[in-house]
C-alpha cells in the first residue's frame, strides 16, 4: 500500500493509542498505599507521546515527502495521530468504567469529597462566619431560656445570661484567628462550644450561692451547645462549596473528560516535535 499522511498517522496513531491505553490500565494497581507508581507512568506517559510522535513524523517526512518538510504539514499529521489516540483511549476508557474497574467512579468521587473535606478544614473561619455564629448561639441561648422555669431568681438569670453573651462574643471575635489551630475549621466548632461551657463554669464560680439559678443556667447552656452541634460552621461552608466539586456519574462523558488530556497534551508535544523534525530542503550526502 502507497504510504501517505492518513495511513502513517493511522498507524502511529494507534499504536500511539494502545500505548496511552495500556498506561491508564496500569493506573488501576496505583492504589498502593505505602508506595506510588504515579510519576512512574506520567514519565511512561510523556515519553510515549514524545516517541510515537517523533517517529510518525520522521517516517512521513523521509518515507513520503523525501526528506524535506514544513512545519504545517510535520504539525498536521501529528494532530491526526493525537486525534487517532484520543479516540482510542477515549473508547479503553469507557471500558475500564463500565468493565475493567467498575468502581473506578465511584472511588475517584469519594477522593474528591475527602479531598475537599480536608482542604476545607484547614482554611481559617472569616470574621463574618464568627459573628453569625455569635448571633446564632445567641439566639438559642435565648430560646432555651425560654423552656426554663426559674421564675424565682428571674432578674439574676437574665442578667447572667446577658453577660455569658457579651463575654462569649468579645471572647470569640477578639482572638487572633491566624494564631491557632482552634480557627480552622475542622476545630472550630469544638472550640467555640468549649469556650461557652467554660465561660458558664466561671459564672457559676463567681455565684456559688445560687444554686437554682446556676442550674438553670447549665441546663440552658448544655441544650444551647447539643443544638450548635447539629449545624457546625464546618457543615455551613461544606455545603455552600460542595456543588463545585468534580462528580463523575456517566461513563462516556467521564471518559470523554480524561481522554482529554491525552488531546490537549499531545497537541503541545506535537508542536515542538513538528519543529524537531521540520526540514525545508533536503540534506546533502
Amino acid at each position: 500500500m502507497k504510504k501517505s499522511l492518513f495511513t502513517v498517522a493511522l498507524k502511529w496513531g494507534t499504536l500511539l493509542g494502545l500505548a496511552l491505553a495500556s498506561v491508564q490500565f496500569l493506573r488501576i494497581f496505583n492504589k498502593m498505599e505505602y508506595f506510588s507508581i504515579g510519576p512512574i507512568l506520567d514519565m511512561m506517559q510523556f515519553a510515549a507521546l514524545i516517541g510515537l510522535l517523533l517517529l510518525g513524523m520522521k517516517e512521513y517526512r523521509d518515507e513520503v515527502k523525501g526528506g524535506v518538510i514544513k512545519f504545517a504539514k510535520a504539525f498536521s499529521i501529528g494532530v491526526v495521530m493525537v486525534l487517532i489516540a484520543f479516540v482510542l483511549v477515549t473508547v479503553y476508557f469507557v471500558i475500564q468504567f463500565n468493565y475493567i474497574d467498575k468502581d473506578g467512579l465511584t472511588e475517584l468521587n469519594e477522593r474528591n469529597l475527602t479531598r475537599y473535606t480536608e482542604r476545607i478544614g484547614k482554611d481559617t473561619v472569616t470574621r463574618q462566619e464568627i459573628e453569625q455564629y455569635v448571633d446564632h448561639a445567641n439566639l438559642l441561648l435565648q430560646s432555651e431560656s425560654e423552656k426554663v422555669d426559674y421564675s424565682q431568681e428571674d432578674a439574676l438569670l437574665k442578667e447572667n445570661l446577658v453577660m455569658l453573651k457579651e463575654y462569649y462574643g468579645y471572647r470569640l471575635l477578639n482572638r487572633q484567628l491566624k494564631d491557632s489551630s482552634d480557627y480552622q475549621l475542622a476545630n472550630f466548632d469544638k472550640y467555640a462550644q468549649r469556650e461557652l461551657i467554660a465561660l458558664t463554669e466561671q459564672l457559676i464560680a463567681e455565684q456559688k450561692d445560687s444554686a437554682a439559678q446556676n442550674s438553670a443556667l447549665t441546663t440552658i447552656v448544655q441544650s444551647t451547645v447539643r443544638e450548635l452541634q447539629q449545624d457546625r460552621v464546618f457543615d455551613q461552608r461544606y455545603r455552600s462549596g460542595i456543588d463545585g466539586v468534580p462528580k463523575y456519574t456517566n461513563s462516556f462523558a467521564s471518559a470523554l473528560y480524561f481522554a482529554l488530556t491525552t488531546l490537549l497534551f499531545g497537541l503541545l508535544i506535537a508542536i515542538f516535535t513538528a519543529l524537531y523534525v521540520y526540514r525545508g530542503k533536503k540534506e546533502q550526502v
